[in-house]
């Protein structure tokens, strides 16, 4: 099998058929590494010993992922974070925390439940994150029950 990564695919394809080969599924993925439209890696790689005919996938690069823009950054997701490693987080990324505290029956006393905006969300800096950490389940009232009130008997 010829190396053909970093070839423009039309090249690939020509070395491929000229080494006998033929080109089967050709797919995209993305890369900060290899160049938009060249070829990314093959299936069986190149320098494997095949025979004669054998089918080859090729796999383009799409270039690099795409980047927010750069005015917007990506919100850290701290549900189920611990309040302090929820306020670092954030912080470190350059958010302010506004902090409140709610019972719930799901999560544990001092864990992050709810955020606004929510984790992996795109927003401007300085921004403000809000994070409601759990105050675990609501106490039940315990004691006899009260009696209603009553009117008072003169």
């Amino acid at each position: 099998m010829p190396f053909v990564t970093g070839l423009l695919l039309a090249d690939a394809v020509t070395s491929i058929a000229g080494a006998g080969l033929e080109v089967g599924s050709v797919s995209s993925a993305t890369s900060a590494d290899v160049a938009a439209g060249a070829v990314l890696s093959t299936d069986p790689p190149g320098g494997t010993e095949v025979g004669p005919g054998q089918l080859v996938s090729i796999v383009l690069s799409d270039g690099p992922p795409e980047q927010p823009p750069p005015d917007l950054f990506v919100v850290p997701d701290v549900l189920g974070f611990r309040f302090e490693e929820a306020k670092a987080t954030l912080q470190g990324a350059g958010w302010t925390v506004a902090a409140s505290q709610d019972f719930s029956t799901d999560e544990d006393s001092g864990l992050i439940i709810r955020q606004e905006p929510p984790g992996g969300s795109l927003g401007p800096q300085p921004g403000n994150v809000a994070i409601v950490q759990s105050k675990g389940s609501q106490p039940t009232p315990t004691g006899p029950p009260q009696p209603p009130d009553q009117p008072l008997v003169e």
